[in-house]
C-alpha cells in the first residue's frame, strides 16, 4: 500500500477508541486496503479515526458497547469519513468522574441486566 506505513494496523489500534467488546481488528488487513483502492487517502482514514475518538471521549462513549466496532467503521459505508466535530445531539452518558456513588450503581446494575437478558458471560 503506497504511502501507508508499515504499522499502520498497530498506529489504528494505538488511535481507535476502546470500546467493550471486540473490534475485528483482524478483518481491517483486507478493510483497509479496501478503501485505499476507492481512493481515500491514509490520511483520512487516520484523521477520521482521531476526530471520532475525540467525539467518544467528549460524549462519554469511551469503553462502552456504542463505540463503533473498527471493522464497521472503516466499512463500505466510510464511516472515517464523516464530521465528529460536534455530537448530533446532546450528551446522554455521563463519564464516571461527573457521576455519583448511586449513579455508578444504578448504571451498573442497568448494564448487568442488560448482559444478562443477551446471554453475555463474564460480567
Amino acid at each position: 500500500m503506497k504511502d501507508v506505513p508499515e504499522d499502520w494496523l498497530q498506529i489504528l489500534r494505538q488511535e481507535y477508541p476502546r470500546r467493550y467488546g471486540g473490534n475485528g481488528w483482524q478483518a481491517l488487513k483486507k478493510i483497509v486496503p479496501a478503501r485505499l483502492s476507492e481512493g481515500y487517502t491514509w490520511e483520512q482514514l487516520l484523521e477520521g479515526t482521531k476526530g471520532y475518538k475525540k467525539y467518544c471521549i467528549k460524549t462519554g462513549l469511551i469503553g462502552t458497547v456504542y463505540v463503533k466496532q473498527a471493522r464497521t467503521f472503516f466499512g463500505p459505508d466510510c464511516w472515517f469519513d464523516e464530521d465528529y466535530s460536534e455530537p448530533a445531539q446532546e450528551v446522554r452518558y455521563r463519564r464516571p468522574e461527573e457521576q455519583t456513588e448511586e449513579q455508578r450503581k444504578i448504571d451498573a446494575e442497568k448494564a448487568k441486566e442488560q448482559f444478562r437478558k443477551y446471554g453475555i458471560k463474564g460480567v
